[in-house]
């Protein structure tokens, strides 16, 4: 690690002199103009604003109008916000590789490039100018999924009888954080909820893997905690769903609909990896390439590694199908809408 942390450094400075580089060079497109007014309303008009017209769930927009608030909403300053979270990325993308991958010898290396491929992706650097919720929603999804593989570590992982006052207060303190990073993941995009069910769909096939039937009493108990987190978590990200008609009524003008699930997985895979300003002549040319490649990578991996291959197949997966039945009827699509994954 202490090797690593003059690397790392190097990689969050370049990741935000990369991001505030000609940061105010245009004016706020539409969209972020809408944004930061929209912020500005009184508390009335924009809770109703954020129940009846926007697309999205109040996280954004409180925090947003909190930043306005303190640092002001000019052009710069405004952008600055997604800044700070586009270079959190690259921290977060760190520590989330270091807690998946088990093996010490490759860990760091590991989670390093996937740091670096952050911090130099044109797709998050666009993002991360771009005063929405395209970097803020992958920052607290990574943070869930940080505290998602502490918990399953603990529950499922080793799948040993540990006990002690100490592994009970760090289960809870876990429980906790993951709970809340979900919670704000979830009222920062609507589509997190696929990837909620994606972790629910991993734990239960974990669950089985290492043998959970075998040990009924721990089972039970594994399966009881986990079952009461997302209990509270559907509880509360209910509360808002039954406040708001945005889910089932709203289509957005510049999605597209019943897009086919395999040119939805190549364009993602290609707009992510190549980014939004490569022509499109040449991502439709290399977005069967790249996919090909990844999923080739995951197979090589699924022979090293069968339980996080089998995660990050669902990860990727679930929220695909999801969105993909979700814009069957309306037009819910767009690469950026799946940025979470």
């Amino acid at each position: 690690m202490k090797k690593t942390l003059p690397w790392l450094w190097l990689i969050f400075l370049c990741a935000f002199f990369l991001r505030v580089y000609n940061l105010d060079a245009v004016s706020l497109r539409g969209d972020e103009a809408f944004t930061v007014n929209f912020v500005q309303r009184t508390w009335d008009a924009l809770w109703k604003g954020i129940r009846f017209i926007e697309p999205n769930p109040p996280g954004l927009y409180l925090a947003l109008r909190a930043w306005v608030a303190l640092a002001g909403a000019s052009e710069l300053v405004a952008r600055f916000f997604s800044v700070w979270f586009g270079v959190l990325n690259s921290a977060l993308i760190y520590r989330l590789a270091r807690a998946m991958i088990p093996n010490p010898k490759i860990k760091n290396l590991a989670a390093l490039i996937a740091a670096l491929l952050i911090a130099f992706s044109p797709y998050q650097i666009w993002h991360s100018q771009d005063v929405r919720n395209y970097t803020l929603w992958p920052a607290v999804s990574m943070l869930a999924l940080i505290f998602f593989w502490r918990v399953w570590r603990l529950e499922v992982g080793s799948w040993k009888l540990e006990v002690g006052n100490a592994l009970y207060a760090s289960r809870f303190t876990f429980y906790a954080l993951y709970f809340l990073s979900a919670y704000l993941a979830l009222m920062t995009f609507y589509y997190e909820t696929f990837i909620v069910v994606a972790q629910n769909v991993f734990f239960a096939i974990s669950f089985v893997r290492a043998g959970g039937l075998r040990d009924l009493k721990r089972a039970g108990r594994a399966l009881a905690r986990w079952s009461a987190a997302q209990i509270v978590l559907i509880a509360a990200y209910g509360a808002w769903i039954l406040q708001t008609d945005r889910v089932t009524a709203y289509g957005e003008l510049s999605a597209e609909q019943s897009v086919g699930l395999l040119d939805m997985l190549t364009r993602t895979v290609a707009s992510f990896v190549l980014g939004d300003t490569v022509p499109d002549a040449y991502q439709h040319a290399l977005a069967p390439i790249v996919t090909i490649a990844l999923i080739a990578c995951l197979i090589v991996w699924a022979r090293q590694d069968h339980a996080r291959a089998i995660f990050i197949a669902l990860y990727v997966a679930v929220p695909l199908v999801g969105v993909y039945l979700t814009s069957l009827g309306r037009p819910l699509f767009s690469e950026r809408y799946i940025t979470g994954i």
